[in-house]
């Protein structure tokens, strides 16, 4: 892999002051730069906390607590599982059990503080995961700096976010109540991706690749890594560093037996570290049986709590979205239990929840139930979030309406006469059916690498070969009438070099507005598809983000004025694999699949990325299951 003489501390050129104090070196000397400590950034390697599978290019720290997110970050930066034990035994130590990412040397701490300098590289002073001391911290300080200057606060004060003595130091978890989730995963991608680097990057830190065991890695990183304290004197107290190096092994072993095997995806959320839960009265009967399974949750929820709009003196789910959002509190997992009290909720409300949490988490909306007597009808609702599932590659379904419906009168009372209320073994269900949504491997984050390249298939919407039979069905000319159809006169094949309608690009989206939805069918070029479907559909959704079954417009760019459109038709965000279909005019069956990534999406066509829109119909699933491609 290629290396840049950049400065890691600053990302940008090394200082001549800097450069003077040592021998100018006409090409990369790596003893060289070892040897004077000097860490150097690989673009390939840049600090992200997102995720991917380029070769240490980035970490995955998904998990439903602190150690399963370091193993999986570990683990994403090429680590073997032996390794990463070897490491995550000596962290446990080295961070003083909390595997807090800001906790201080307390010694040191209590030493130089208040007002100790974190830059200052002439002391002592460890801090974070591994204790990084004299300039490896300062090294880790900017690099924290480079990322975001934001972030020194945490490390700056340590009464609030670490502690100041052994028995007051804060738990990662502890960590997270007054940091936010967030901010807990961006430095534990922050410290990961720069150790990696130091390993690389540094022949006697690198000795850590070699190790095949855990003991061997357990202690290679003790000798050549940290090299405390008790491994220096360890010929005046052989005790001491025996005593030390036994505790690492047995914490590392722990974590090899827990975690090896592990798959990188965050199975079952072991606490509900990860889980945020918002709900009204059913969520909040049901409180002590969630916890009981998911005693780390952070559960909202109120009696008559409303799916969305405000409410002061009951804030509605969407207003505990804004402040959970604001305080970066929102958990990596949102469940969401909300509809009870709102039968005939919209796609375009259920929509709303899932931009205002965003992509990058895992969504699991709860769906809702009553008995036939009650008078109520949820089907509304639960068609709603049946097709904002279909059209969104990280939202679930925990199907209450399923689990309850097989003995409606054992699960609901109506000695209320609302009818939806769980009994007490209603309860014990209600939990297990968030619990299982989560075990069952449906509660891991769409944020998990998974780095299968462009193999297998594990989106929404249509996979490759379903969405090769959709292009099959399309351009057959044995479905060709059937198919103008669909369009309803709408094409213009004049407009098309004359040739059949069907391969005109707004064809195909015509006619999967006119075969797959519901919607009042719109005109236009290709660039106007969109805004004319949103003109005649008032409560159609629409955003700047690829989805499954999108129907998109572009403008500008190398686009002729017509301007293009076509369909979204999968979108796989762990393999990061978009599945496209679309039309052009140089043919007569012209119809064809495309793959692109997520980030390559906007510019595909030759348009203007900044005109890219989407628009996110309710699908018409009972047709794509008659056609065998659900």
């Amino acid at each position: 892999m290629k290396k840049v003489l950049h400065n890691l501390v600053l990302l940008a050129m090394i200082p001549l002051a800097f450069l003077s104090t040592a021998p100018v070196m006409a090409a990369f000397d790596e003893t060289f730069f070892a040897e004077n400590n000097i860490i150097y950034y690989d673009p390939d390697g840049a600090f992200n906390p997102n995720v991917g599978c380029s070769s240490y290019g980035s970490v995955s720290v998904t998990g439903s607590e602190s150690a399963e997110k370091l193993w999986n970050g570990l683990i994403s930066l090429g680590f073997t599982p032996e390794q990463t034990a070897g490491i995550l035994g000596n962290m446990q130590s080295e961070s003083a059990g909390t595997l807090n990412p800001v906790v201080h040397e307390v010694g040191q701490l209590q030493a130089h503080q208040p007002g100790f300098d974190l830059f200052n590289g002439a002391v002592a002073y460890g801090i974070g995961l591994i204790q990084w001391s004299w300039g490896r911290r300062v090294n880790l300080m900017n690099a924290v700096k480079n990322v975001d200057p934001n972030l020194l606060v945490y490390f700056e004060d340590y009464e609030k976010y670490a502690g100041t003595n052994y028995g007051s130091l804060l738990s990662a978890e502890e960590f997270v109540n007054v940091a936010g989730i967030d901010i807990l995963e961006k430095l534990y991608s922050i410290e990961l991706q720069f150790l990696r680097n130091e390993i690389d990057n540094n022949s006697t830190y690198r000795a850590t690749l070699s190790a095949t065991t855990v003991e061997e890695a357990t202690i290679t990183f003790l000798e050549k890594v940290e090299v405390p304290a008790a491994y220096i004197k360890r010929n005046e107290n052989p005790a001491a560093y025996e005593n030390l190096k036994q505790v690492r092994l047995s914490q590392a072993q722990a974590f090899f037996e827990r975690f090896s095997g592990y798959t990188g995806q965050p199975s079952a959320s072991i606490d509900g570290f990860d889980v945020t839960i918002i709900g009204d009265s059913i969520t909040n009967g049901s409180k002590s049986q969630i916890l009981a399974k998911l005693p780390q949750a952070d559960i909202h929820a109120q009696d008559s709590k409303q799916f969305a709009g405000t409410n002061a003196s009951n804030p509605t789910g969407i207003e505990i979205l804004d402040q959970l959002i604001s305080a970066g509190k929102l958990r990596d997992i949102v469940v969401y239990a909300l509809g009870t009290n709102n039968a005939g909720l919209t796609v375009g409300q259920v929509e709303d929840v899932v931009n205002k949490i965003g992509s990058s988490k895992t969504i699991i909306f709860v769906n809702n139930y009553a008995l036939s007597e009650s008078g109520k009808d949820y089907s509304s609702n639960n068609n709603a979030l049946q097709s904002v599932k279909q059209s969104n590659a990280n939202v679930l379904i925990a199907d209450w309406a399923e689990a309850v419906a097989s003995n409606p009168t054992r699960y609901i009372t109506n000695s209320d006469g609302l009818g939806v209320h769980p009994t007490d073994e209603g309860k014990e269900l209600f939990a297990d059916v968030i619990f299982g949504a989560l075990s069952n491997g449906t509660g891991a984050t769409n944020t998990s690498t998974g780095c299968n390249g462009y193999g297998g298939w594990s989106g929404v919407g249509l996979s490759q070969e379903e969405a090769e039979e959709f292009i099959s069905i399309y351009n057959s000319p044995v479905n060709y009438n059937t198919n103008v159809a669909y369009i309803g006169g709408r094409v213009n094949s004049s407009s098309c070099n004359g040739v059949r309608p069907l391969s005109n690009c707004t064809a195909l989206s015509q006619y999967f507005v006119g075969k797959y939805t519901n919607l009042t069918p719109g005109g236009g070029n290709g660039n106007e598809v969109v805004d004319q479907l949103l003109e005649r559909n008032p409560s159609l959704s629409w955003g700047t983000e690829p989805k499954p079954f999108a129907i998109f417009s572009q403008g500008g760019g190398s686009l002729t004025s017509a301007g293009h459109t076509g369909l979204i038709l999968g979108v796989d965000v762990a393999a990061n694999k978009v599945i496209i279909a679309e039309s052009s005019c140089s043919g007569t069956y012209t119809s064809k699949l495309t793959m692109e990534t997520l980030t390559s999406v906007m510019s595909h066509f030759g348009g203007n990325p900044s005109t890219m829109k989407f628009a996110y119909p309710e699908i018409k699933t009972d047709v794509l299951m008659a056609e065998g491609l659900l």
